[in-house]
């Protein structure tokens, strides 16, 4: 409660014990001066309250979401060491890709978390929904999951884009350098306005306009709902500049 918010409240009640008593014999209801007075408070503290606690349940929402990705970076790490690769990205709508290599209408930039992290052998338990993003048609609530092993595969099978160059340029854009060579995938949350700030349009050359920048990573130093995706690339560089 910051100290003008509490004078204000000091100098309502202030008035409100100056009042004139009224006599034993007078009714016993509330005046309306004071049923104004009562409100008034109420609503001073709601406006103080209400922002907090809305802050409060963004921070949590945002430690739910890196939680879910550190335990699906485990599941996939475990799951790399069984098979000596990472497992495929499932499609838009979360479903398993029998054969991704010709799956030519997935655009292997906006996969989710790949089924076989579950099945056959359940690495984890089951795929956990971004709690930031939106519900929109045909399009699965499951964290991205963008595996380079994937942008090979489709590499030169029916492709009209260079994926493995809009791959560097993504990390250009997001975080200022080349794509280094022991990150091979990264997942990424909606963020807390709900927006992809991080989502890389079909960049067919190195002299496609900038289009994002740092900005796309989240930062809650620029506010707890602000602009910015939360991203893990794994394995090892985990969350990058965002913790």
């Amino acid at each position: 409660m910051t100290g003008q918010s509490m004078r204000i409240i000091l100098i309502i009640a202030s008035e409100f014990v100056c009042m004139p008593r009224r006599s034993p014999s007078s009714s016993l209801a509330f005046t309306l001066i004071e049923l104004l007075i009562v409100v008034a408070i109420i609503a001073i503290l709601a406006a103080i309250a209400v922002p907090n606690f809305l802050e409060a349940q963004t921070r949590s929402k945002v430690s739910r979401v890196k939680a879910d990705l550190r335990s699906l970076a485990t599941a996939m790490e475990a799951y790399s060491v069984d098979f000596n690769k990472y497992p495929t990205p499932s499609d838009l709508q979360g479903n398993f890709m029998p054969n991704p290599a010709s799956a030519i209408t997935v655009n292997p930039m906006e996969t989710r978390v790949p089924v076989l992290l579950t099945t056959p052998i359940a690495y984890i338990s089951s795929r956990p929904e971004d709690t930031f993003a939106r519900t929109r048609p045909n399009e699965s609530r499951l964290y991205h999951t963008v595996t380079w092993d994937y942008l090979q595969l489709r590499r030169n099978v029916g492709a009209t884009v260079n994926w493995t160059l809009t791959w560097n340029r993504f990390f250009r854009e997001i975080v200022g350098a080349d794509a280094p060579a022991n990150v091979q995938y990264f997942m990424l949350s909606w963020g807390p306005d709900q927006e992809h700030s991080a989502h890389v349009p079909h960049i067919t050359s190195s002299s496609a306009p900038h289009t994002h920048g740092a900005g796309a990573l989240y930062n809650p130093t620029n506010g707890t709902v602000s602009n910015g995706d939360i991203l893990y690339f794994g394995p090892g560089r985990g969350f990058w500049y965002q913790d």
